[in-house]
């Protein structure tokens, strides 16, 4: 059974809200918000599991906006939730923020809940700061900034801590997001940069040392040889070599041979090497995929090139960089399963990295990463498609 669909989701949200909806008109609130709380962390983690599932099938790189938005949604509708539900309160207490009302602060058995997604959440955010994740996909594009999740992560903070300034209460656990964003923006964009400053320092200060080094040494070296030489002279010694006189005939005729059957060796290792016609190395696709050698031939089928679904002009841009295509452009490659087109080149570079289509997620097989299935000029793409419709 497949769990993965809308159908899912929509009953499990309809029985969440049905629930609430109940308790609300019995007058029992605190149960209310307990039903919508189970409802939002439910469908959260079971399409954060899932979508985790099959992202890891398909060799995709886990750096969706997706992925980040899951767990901030629980922690969110925990921090707004869980001080209006009866339970029991481990910790409480005051704190006195920018604002003349003091602040609520509380730990309660809803806050325990919170610590997965906080956990995932960070660790999501430590491998992108720390660029063990060189990427971050949203909305099909992948950005190898590491500004776009910095800057998705001071947003998340920023509203999370808004949300607590403005009803006055802070659930600790939901809070240490904010503060654990803290500590990355001085440890991996304030304290790194002072610590690429002292490397380039002492990189430099290295350098200088062994030139100064290397000068000195050749400076005294040049200076031994010329008083060895004086000497020389002054004794009247004159350096005689140890090797001179004339070698024999049969050493001669010896260096001969092995020279001539040396280069013989050589010309036929040369020659066997030409005579391959073929290479032993195995590339992976993906990994060192550098151009498109082949393109298939739609014979003219225009119902072959259009995307499945009601379609426009303004839907025919490349699914990549989604700009319009020019009959000036070289070759489009249109996905095997929605039939959407992209440039070639910018094909080529998001199959290194994933093994989905950048529109309908669904698996592109290796056998098609290589060779496409689907692929034409933009110039018939332009003139037998896009002008037709």
């Amino acid at each position: 059974m497949e769990l993965n669909k809308s159908t899912t989701f929509l009953s499990i949200g309809i029985i969440g809200v049905v629930v609430a909806a109940l308790y609300f008109g019995n007058d029992n609130s605190s149960s209310a918000f307990f039903a919508l709380f189970v409802t939002v962390y439910t469908l959260a983690s079971l399409r954060f599991f899932l979508e985790w599932k099959y992202y890891r099938r398909h060799r995709a790189i886990l750096a969706s906006l997706e992925f980040v938005l899951l767990p901030f949604a629980i922690l969110v509708s925990g921090m707004y939730m869980s001080f209006q539900i009866n339970t029991t309160v481990i910790v409480e207490g005051n704190l006195l923020l920018f604002t003349e009302e003091s602040s609520r602060i509380f730990i309660n058995l809803i806050s325990l809940t919170l610590i997965p997604p906080l956990i995932v959440l960070q660790r999501l955010f430590f491998f992108y700061h720390s660029k063990r994740w060189d990427g971050f996909a949203m909305r099909r594009e992948l950005y190898r900034s590491r500004k776009v999740p910095y800057l998705i992560n001071s947003i998340l903070a920023f509203s999370l801590f808004y949300l607590g300034l403005f009803q006055h209460r802070f659930d600790v656990i939901a809070s240490l997001f904010v503060i654990l964003w803290i500590i990355h923006t001085f440890k991996y964009y304030i304290m790194s940069q002072f610590g690429g400053i002292r490397n380039q320092t002492r990189q430099l200060d290295a350098l200088l040392t062994n030139t100064d080094q290397y000068s000195r040494g050749s400076a005294r070296s040049r200076t031994d040889s010329i008083q060895t030489e004086g000497s020389k002279r002054r004794s009247g010694t004159i350096p005689v070599n140890s090797r001179s006189g004339p070698r024999t005939v049969s050493a001669q005729h010896k260096n001969a041979r092995q020279i001539s059957s040396s280069s013989k060796k050589q010309t036929q290792k040369k020659g066997s090497r030409k005579s391959r016609s073929r290479s032993s190395i195995h590339v992976d696709p993906g990994n060192e995929l550098k151009t498109l050698s082949h393109t298939a031939k739609i014979n003219g089928d225009i119902s072959k090139m259009l995307p499945t679904g009601r379609v426009d002009k303004s839907d025919l841009s490349c699914m990549f960089c989604y700009e319009e295509f020019k009959p000036s452009d070289k070759t489009i490659v249109l996905c095997p399963h929605c039939k959407f087109p992209g440039h070639a080149n910018e094909y080529t570079s998001w199959i290194q990295v994933s093994s989905l289509c950048a529109r309908c997620s669904q698996p592109i097989a290796k056998s098609e990463q290589t060779r496409p299935k689907y692929s034409i000029s933009a110039k018939d793409y332009v003139n037998k498609v896009i002008k037709k419709l």
